[in-house]
């Protein structure tokens, strides 16, 4: 599944902000976008950003922990 183009622009905008704003690394920037599309790939019933909810972000959390 392909992360909506909505959400996918948002994560564009962060990422560009930890590069300008925050002066992160490419690499630091790479990592992060990476984790966040795995993050959005796991959810892949989250229309948007607003979808998201703690207990989504806990069961991810314990997805990771479980089976990575």
């Amino acid at each position: 599944m392909a992360i909506n183009k909505g959400i996918k622009k948002e994560i564009e905008q962060f990422l560009n902000h930890l590069t300008v704003e925050k002066g992160y690394s490419g690499h630091t920037v790479s990592a992060y976008g990476r984790d966040i599309e795995q993050f959005f790939f796991f959810f892949d019933r989250a229309g948007s950003v607003n979808d998201l909810d703690s207990r989504l972000i806990r069961s991810y959390c314990y997805y990771l922990t479980k089976y990575k």
